[in-house]
């Protein structure tokens, strides 16, 4: 009875971890895949040296919020490139080909009035607005448009356990991409996946021995159930599970010692997926 309770107990621990990961798995993909919401200000008062007034810019900025849930048209980036000379309504236009220490051709005004038409289009009937508020935009209304809706990142550590960690390994592999890779971002990647299986290699050499132990042991165990063949009963499977966990202290075995190096590296795994996905 005593190693069935530690057997039950084995099996809960893993399927506890395995359950965990996933758990931690599911909750970065959720945050990435989330997307931000915009929020306007509690006021919103005109510029100066603007042709609109602060109602005409707030309800430009309302029209901007109800059509920023359209993954296919972001209309804060939009307006940002116009501001810059870019136009990204354009046809053909391809940000890759955008240096952003420079400013594009295209005019930023016209630019912007023509991304606040398209997304009037796109918008609800009762969030659209009329031609008329936004004709007589100026740079300057342009410019505080951009502003309502700047957004602060905050990249200091929450100082949990779990940051600490991130903390930890995105410092080591912003090392070896530095130092190691050249300043190459996916070279650092590699050498670091690299430098994580030399370190788990004992592990991994340890689980293969464990696999190999297990198929030399199989024949016994076969025969110890072949034994009680046929018998289902509650006493005689506890006898069966008895005697196999018998055969493996006089063989000195543990079926779950093979598991080590997966909960190793199920932590490390996590970690650098989000620290990937979400460098700051």
């Amino acid at each position: 009875m005593n190693m069935n309770k530690k057997t039950r107990k084995g099996r809960f621990l893993t399927l506890a971890v395995l359950m965990l990961t996933v758990l931690l798995v599911l909750s970065g993909c959720a945050r990435q895949t989330a997307k931000a919401k915009l929020e306007l200000p509690e006021t919103i008062s005109s510029v100066e040296g603007g042709n609109l007034t602060s109602d005409q810019l707030k309800a430009i900025a309302t029209l901007m919020v109800s059509v920023y849930d359209d993954a296919s048209f972001d209309v804060r980036d939009m307006l940002i490139a116009a501001s810059r000379g870019h136009n990204m309504l354009a046809d053909g236009f391809d940000d890759k080909n955008v240096n952003p220490n420079e400013t594009g051709t295209a005019d930023p005004v016209e630019t912007g009035k023509a991304v606040i038409a398209r997304a009037n289009e796109k918008a609800a009937d009762d969030k659209k607005i009329g031609d008329d508020i936004y004709a007589s935009m100026n740079g300057a209304d342009l410019n505080r448009l951009v502003e309502i809706f700047q957004t602060e990142v905050d990249v200091t550590s929450k100082g949990g356990l779990w940051d600490k960690i991130l903390c930890g390994i995105g410092a080591c592999l912003g090392w070896i991409t530095r130092y190691l890779g050249f300043g190459s971002y996916i070279v650092g990647i590699c050498l670091f996946a690299v430098i994580v299986e030399i370190l788990l290699l004992p592990f991994a050499i340890k689980q293969q021995k464990n696999s190999i132990r297990q198929a030399q042991l199989r024949p016994k165990e076969m025969a110890i159930r072949n034994k009680y063949k046929g018998r289902n009963d509650q006493p005689t499977q506890q006898k069966v599970a008895q005697e196999i966990q018998e055969l493996y202290q006089r063989e000195n075995y543990s079926p779950y010692s093979g598991c080590l190096q997966l909960l190793l590296q199920f932590p490390i795994l996590i970690a650098l997926y989000n620290i990937v996905i979400d460098p700051l």
